[in-house]
């Protein structure tokens, strides 16, 4: 716990309980977050490091590929953790759409 917080404390504060759940039940998790007000989402994505998932599915390039549609862009990621911001949360549906795509498409 403590190497993920040094990591990624941005990411740990927003979803403390994402690092250890990506860890402990080793699945790979992507968190959506959306302020209508400001019309922003943040996303949030994590691969267990110590995982065959970790080997196929780029946790970057899968958190790249759902900012798409929200008109995003991330961070380099560390740990199998990465996170992300978009300003047209509108299109949120279609960024969970292309991430779910994604992923089944890497991991089949």
């Amino acid at each position: 716990m403590r190497r993920l917080m040094t990591v990624t404390p941005f990411l740990y504060m927003l979803f403390p309980n994402l690092p250890p759940f990506c860890s402990n039940y080793g699945m790979s998790i992507m968190v959506f977050s959306t302020d209508e007000t400001t019309n922003k989402a943040v996303v949030c994505a994590g691969v267990p490091d110590k995982s065959d998932e970790f080997k196929q599915l780029d946790v970057t390039e899968w958190l790249t590929t759902a900012l798409g549609p929200l008109k995003g862009r991330c961070g380099k990621g560390k740990s199998g953790l990465a996170s992300g911001q978009g300003t047209d949360a509108s299109q949120v549906k279609a960024a969970l759409d292309l991430a779910a795509s994604f992923a089944s498409m890497k991991l089949n």
